[in-house]
């Protein structure tokens, strides 16, 4: 597959949509980067940038819903690109259940380690609602409860699984 594949798409609807209205082009330019996404296109950090310069992105970009829905169908070059443009360290958690996509059906589901992103569900804990550099804040509905993570107390609270040991074949 050759690098940049989604920016080349979301160029070609920029230059070619044939709408005469912002409503029109911001429709087009939203389904072109899910498309992208969903269709595991190759990004670059670099993309970012070409999107939000050149392309009036502040009118139709949806960031945290696209590093939400990029996560749930593993698009890792989206997660990647989209983590170094931003300098982001990812929250990681246990017992994750991703954001429902009618789209994307086939990636719902508790993930047993997860990055998390805005809309997914920590179980025990509640739904994101919230996420900088700095913290994330997961809100419980019954009762309303708010807990705001750190990275360090998600490492503390989330401790990544201990790979297995294999044993060594005696001769």
């Amino acid at each position: 597959m050759k690098k940049r594949t989604a920016l080349r798409l979301i160029k070609t609807v920029w230059e070619n949509q044939k709408y005469e209205s912002w409503d029109g082009v911001n429709h087009s330019m939203q389904c072109a980067m899910v498309l992208a996404i969903g269709a595991n296109l190759e990004f670059s950090p670099r993309d970012f940038g070409v999107i939000i310069e050149t392309m009036g992105s502040g009118y139709w970009s949806r960031w945290d819903d696209w590093y939400a829905l990029a996560i749930s169908v593993g698009n890792r070059s989206f997660i990647a690109a989209y983590e170094a443009y931003q300098n982001w360290e990812p929250f990681l958690a246990n017992r994750v259940r991703p954001v429902f996509s009618r789209e994307f059906t086939h990636m719902t589901g508790t993930r047993a380690r997860e990055r998390l992103a805005i809309g997914f569900d920590v179980e025990g804990y509640g739904e994101v609602t919230s996420i900088n550099r700095v913290r994330v804040v997961v809100t419980s509905r019954h009762p309303r409860k708010i807990h705001r993570f750190t990275h360090d107390d998600l490492k503390r609270l989330f401790p990544a699984p201990k790979k297995a040991k294999t044993r060594e074949p005696k001769p």
